[in-house]
């Protein structure tokens, strides 16, 4: 009798340790820690100096890393492009300055091919992407978007940028250095922006600043 109580015992201990495994790798269980965007940390964006032939000089020039946008997802791309949107990246007139300002060309804009600063290729995808983040959706207005060139009395241009995407959550910090020419004031801040990625889309989630 002993032994049949032993033997029920094992059988049940192994049905329970069955229905344990079974439980940690059903479906429903994957899918609540399904990864909408993979998890990578790299550089996007740095300054080098090169030398210009044209010009017969060195300066310093925008790098992108080309590697990765060959990969880049949808999302990410959005994550940038957000960023890029309200920043000076080396942009310039594309040909002559046109009176409602349609054809500002900016080297980030230009690398996820959205088109021109504040065009509709440029502010479409964004929204697109933004939706459901009515605060973002205000800033991407064709009013509210800036159409500075290098080299403005009032400037900020980006020095660098770096991305780190985990759990759903695409971060972004740049290197930006700001400047007013007329007050001969200068400076230069470390920028982190945190981006949530679910199924409707991304949303702006805490911003950071730091000298």
């Amino acid at each position: 009798m002993k032994s049949i109580h032993l033997y029920a015992f094992a059988i049940l201990s192994m049905l329970a340790c069955k229905e344990e495994q079974a439980a940690v790798s059903s479906p429903s269980n994957v899918a609540e820690k399904k990864n909408i965007v993979s998890e990578k940390e790299l550089n996007f964006l740095w300054s080098e100096v090169v030398y210009d032939a044209d010009l017969q000089d060195s300066m310093s020039r925008l790098m992108i890393n080309e590697a990765f946008l060959d990969t880049i997802s949808e999302e990410e791309k959005a994550a940038i492009g957000f960023v890029a949107t309200f920043v000076g990246n080396e942009c310039d007139w594309d040909g002559a300055y046109k009176e409602d300002r349609s054809n500002l060309v900016c080297t980030i804009l230009d690398a996820l091919d959205l088109g021109y600063q504040c065009s509709d290729t440029h502010l479409g995808f964004l929204r697109e992407w933004f939706a459901n983040d009515t605060a973002s959706l205000n800033l991407l207005s064709s009013e509210s978007c800036p159409t500075l060139p290098g080299g403005s009395t009032n400037f900020s241009e980006i020095e660098s940028m770096h991305l780190f995407v985990k759990n759903n959550i695409i971060t972004i910090t740049s290197v930006i250095n700001y400047g007013d020419v007329r007050q001969d004031v200068y400076k230069s801040k470390r920028e982190r922006v945190y981006f949530n990625v679910s199924e409707e889309g991304l949303k702006v989630g805490d911003r950071f600043s730091e000298d």
